[in-house]
């Protein structure tokens, strides 16, 4: 059972739990209970949803006799934001290192937080590098360049909504282990994926190879991402 996935997709109308496993690529379990609110109201989501947790986490740990440490949730936020910006750095004719790009990455994401209070930034794509206005791919790392420029998409969810469900479901014993924005994964849907879950999981691996992957301030074993880079939450 180390491959299985827990998924909890919350929205508005109803809230869809689904067991992936990732060895078989099938959904083994999943459920769906309608809801009736709106994310307007924070505490009367919460409210809602602690009132059903209780017996479905009893009944999906039933469903694969072992006990639910962490899900990966995904949210389906009608205040979602999509944030374009550039950040650009005058390098005088050195060479561009990793560090230098994550740091430019990080300072900009910073910026998009502190100009938004209740912002969380949930997913990093870099649409473009442009070294000395020439448009190129992948990141220009050890190139010598005078000036550089990257221009990204932040996805934000509000931060309170985020950590009033974080804070609803340790008091349950679990953590997330992802939170995605329901309107990014399922822009990824297509004939190559049978379901929101099975998408879900191929971006976690790093399908979308322009996504930049947020991981928090404690070592951690590398993944798929190292052919780009990471930078710290």
């Amino acid at each position: 059972m180390n491959n299985i996935e827990f998924f909890f997709y919350i929205k508005e109308d109803n809230i869809n739990i689904a067991i992936f496993d990732g060895e078989t690529k099938k959904i083994i379990f999943n459920k769906k209970i309608e809801l009736s609110i709106s994310f307007d109201d924070i505490e009367v989501v919460i409210d809602e949803l602690n009132n059903i947790l209780k017996k479905l986490i009893i009944e999906i740990e039933g469903k694969v006799n072992q006990q639910i440490n962490r899900i990966n949730l995904i949210i389906e936020d009608p205040y979602t934001l999509k944030i374009n910006a550039c950040i650009k750095k005058n390098f005088d004719k050195l060479i561009i290192s990793k560090g230098q790009i994550e740091y430019l990455v990080q300072d900009l994401k910073q910026q998009i937080i502190n100009e938004g209070a209740n912002t969380k930034v949930n997913h990093i794509i870099i649409n473009e590098f442009i070294v000395d206005g020439q448009k190129v791919n992948n990141p220009p790392i050890d190139k010598v360049c005078n000036d550089l420029i990257i221009d990204l998409q932040f996805i934000c969810l509000r931060k309170d909504l985020v950590t009033s469900l974080e804070n609803l479901f340790k008091n349950h014993q679990i953590e997330f282990s992802s939170v995605l924005c329901a309107y990014y994964t399922k822009s990824f849907f297509n004939q190559q994926f049978n379901s929101i879950f099975e998408t879900a999981v191929a971006l976690k691996k790093g399908y979308n190879p322009n996504e930049v992957v947020i991981i928090p301030k404690k070592p951690v074993k590398m993944g798929f991402f190292e052919k780009l880079f990471h930078i710290f939450s």
